[in-house]
């Protein structure tokens, strides 16, 4: 039986918003603070493996579920109505989905165009007319987000992930997370705690240890090496108010939260020191979730699941703004 669609997104949302993160710093101590320069297009090519271990009785093969997920995001940049703000315009290019689990397996692939239409290729393929117009603050943070586009295949697949707004906005939120709060230098190691939201799905507490360990080039650009290490805890709602049916007059309530626990959190990135953006990162989470469980005693199943989270800058290109 597939995971709910809303407790995968939270957990992918939450994984996401733990902060990719970056440090430029060259003869100097620098502020880390990453910026969408307004005139650009970005494009990135985000990459999410999850692999979820279900508990089964003594001596039984461990249940597996696995999902991966291949989306590459268009981000037009323009300059907002504040002094510092910048509006983006993102969009989905591409999108590959590998599903697998139970002696079943579902694949999607929106760049191959000679596979007859199926239900599973509508469900997927609304990806690509979901947009998402965001303005972001000079402060790194969101001040409007509204979804737009042309008519998009409905969905008709129950329990499985759906993507679209919510995973542009991760990708932009990640890449623009501030990771220093004072400047650094070559050598230097911080940390970095708080809380941050997740809007519908709930909250989550993060601890960050951060390294700028080295620099490096990559696609010929100087970059600062970072490595960070931590966790988070935490609860996330199994999925935020699902649409109203033609019968009901008001949307279903919310489902029971789930408890998130981090054992692990770890990884590296490169930071563009000349144009201040992330140009690759890779993070690594092992995760522990109390998910509902009414045949337990205590009424929870613990899930063990583990995910790797690959970011790479494909492309960084001016353009002319349409008047």
């Amino acid at each position: 039986m597939w995971m709910r669609e809303g407790f995968r997104n939270g957990l992918w949302a939450g994984v996401l918003l733990l902060g990719l993160g970056s440090a430029p710093a060259q003869a100097k101590k620098a502020l880390l603070k990453p910026v969408f320069q307004a005139g650009q297009i970005y494009r990135y090519s985000s990459t999410t493996e999850v692999t979820m271990r279900l508990p089964t009785e003594t001596g039984a093969e461990t249940a597996e579920r696995r999902v991966t997920m291949e989306q590459i995001a268009r981000l037009e940049v323009r300059t907002g109505t504040t002094e510092g703000e910048v509006e983006i315009t993102a969009s989905t290019e591409a999108l590959k989905v590998h599903i697998s689990g139970g002696g079943e397996t579902l694949a999607f692939d929106s760049t191959d165009k000679t596979t007859p239409p199926t239900p599973l290729g509508a469900h997927f393929a609304a990806a690509e007319h979901r947009r998402l117009r965001l303005l972001l603050g000079a402060d790194g943070k969101v001040r409007r987000a509204e979804e737009f586009g042309d008519a998009a295949p409905v969905s008709v697949i129950a329990g499985l992930p759906q993507f679209g707004p919510d995973e542009l906005k991760q990708i932009i939120l990640s890449a623009v997370a501030p990771f220093s709060t004072d400047a650094v230098e070559e050598g230097d190691r911080w940390k970095l705690k708080g809380r941050r939201s997740l809007g519908d799905l709930g909250e989550m507490d993060f601890n960050l240890s951060y390294r700028f360990a080295d620099t490096a080039f990559d696609e010929g650009e100087k970059c600062a090496v970072v490595t960070f290490t931590g966790g988070l805890t935490g609860d996330l709602a199994v999925g935020g108010e699902a649409p109203a049916t033609p019968e009901e007059k008001t949307p279903p309530a919310k489902g029971p939260n789930l408890g998130i626990t981090s054992q692990k959190i770890e990884g590296r990135l490169h930071f563009d020191l000349k144009h201040r953006v992330v140009r690759a990162s890779e993070q690594t989470v092992a995760l522990t979730v109390q998910t509902p469980d009414s045949s337990r005693p205590d009424g929870k199943m613990p899930l063990q699941v583990e995910q790797k989270l690959t970011l790479k800058l494909l492309s960084l290109e001016p353009f002319e703004p349409a008047s």
